[in-house]
């Protein structure tokens, strides 16, 4: 009987060693052996939060969803985090570090408020991180898949709070990707049929063929039934070591279609590009048409040449040095409209999409190659590698039209 006590001594120690595990290892307690659907729920369940916005100390009704990455932040989209100046030395002009310290947020999670604070946000993509000081009990980090592997017909289910409803899950399908619907500058959306609400915003399209994250809730058509729309995980994580404060986007100064310009095809195809470029010479709109419909690439149909003089606010050189010539970085390296642009740094171009994702890639004030094919009237085809120096994307009330 001696050995009872020593006996029971192991036995709470055991329970208690238990306990600790799943209490601050709550990760290890739904592991490998649930299957996908069950991962899925769990994430909804462990990872998503309700995000309620706070403007300079005064609470509003403007709520949105998020979802943890890590153990102290987590993902929403940009408009969920506020209306904040798109221009960062703006941000910093009207938000001073003591009023920045006021815009907090509040985190909810199983009826529960934590105070977070603002990390970063891109507008341009919609996409904003959060942080609290402390880990949430309860709260496990979603793992972010691949969004690339995600394919029409897939199972999902979209998680987060429409309408202030915490905690909510509605399933649907990959009904397409790469979408367009005009909202952003560059979109390669996520199609779901699972209802989007508001609130829903910033919270997880989670697969149920793996259980992962696989976008970032982000809209839906008005006036549609079941067309909602998530940013795809990879793009946050393709600037997430960015993401840690207003993004500095670049600028070129240059048009080009929206549209794809490949699609049209006999005489209308010509017109079309006449129409952009003022070429009348039809053999070389034909090298141009025939260039874009069998390699891809984007044509230039604009260059801005030069800045106003009521533009000297901007520092457009991005180095508070002198810009007497007024010239914009693509008038500055050569390019030329009927330019087709093939390749900008490293980033490979067939596509517009491809082109604004190349250049809000490109780090500003830095120089970058272009690699560019050019047309003379007679059709002679030249491969040409510029370099240009791209400056810190300015307002829109300056740069217009072009990027």
């Amino acid at each position: 009987m001696e050995s009872f006590p020593k006996t029971f001594s192991v036995y709470v120690l055991f329970c208690l060693l238990l306990y600790f595990i799943f209490v601050f290892f709550p990760q290890r307690a739904f592991g490998q052996d649930l299957t996908p659907r069950q991962k899925a729920y769990e994430l909804c369940n462990r990872a998503v939060v309700k995000v309620e916005h706070v403007e300079i100390g005064e609470s509003t009704d403007w709520f949105g969803s998020g979802v943890f990455f890590s153990e102290t932040h987590l993902i929403t989209n940009a408009h969920v985090v506020g209306e904040l100046p798109e221009n960062p030395d703006l941000f910093r002009r009207i938000y001073l570090d003591e009023d920045l310290d006021k815009i907090f947020y509040w985190i909810v999670y199983d009826g529960k408020k934590y105070r977070a604070s603002f990390v970063g946000r891109d507008p341009e993509l919609d996409l904003a991180i959060l942080k609290i000081e402390h880990p949430i009990p309860g709260i496990v980090p979603a793992i972010l898949g691949n969004s690339e592997e995600a394919k029409k017909g897939d199972q999902v289910i979209a998680c987060g709070n429409p309408m202030g409803m915490e905690n909510t899950v509605t399933q649907g399908i990959v009904s397409a990707k790469e979408q367009k619907i005009g909202l952003l500058s560059y979109e390669r959306y996520i199609q779901t049929d699972a209802a989007i609400n508001p609130g829903n915003s910033g919270g997880p399209l989670v697969s149920l063929e793996n259980g992962t994250v696989i976008g970032i809730v982000n809209s839906k058509l008005p006036r549609a039934d079941n067309m909602g729309f998530a940013i795809p995980i990879n793009l946050f994580k393709s600037i997430q070591n960015e993401l840690q404060g207003t993004i500095r986007r670049a600028w070129l100064g240059i048009g080009f279609p929206l549209e794809k310009l490949n699609d049209t095809e006999g005489f209308s195809g010509l017109l079309t590009i006449y129409n952009y470029t003022g070429i009348n010479e039809t053999t070389a709109l034909e090298k141009i048409k025939n260039e874009i419909f069998a390699s891809g690439g984007v044509l230039i149909t604009d260059v801005k040449r030069s800045f106003e003089r009521n533009e000297d606010q901007y520092d457009l050189t991005g180095k508070n040095g002198t810009f007497s010539d007024r010239k914009t970085p693509a008038s500055r390296s050569d390019l030329r409209i009927a330019d087709v642009i093939k390749k900008v740094g490293e980033h490979t171009v067939k596509t517009s999409t491809d082109l604004i994702y190349a250049i809000f890639r490109s780090p500003p004030n830095v120089e970058t190659k272009i690699s560019i094919v050019r047309f003379s009237k007679t059709g002679e085809r030249e491969e040409k590698e510029l370099t240009i120096t791209p400056i810190v994307r300015i307002p829109e009330s300056a740069r217009g039209k072009f990027y």
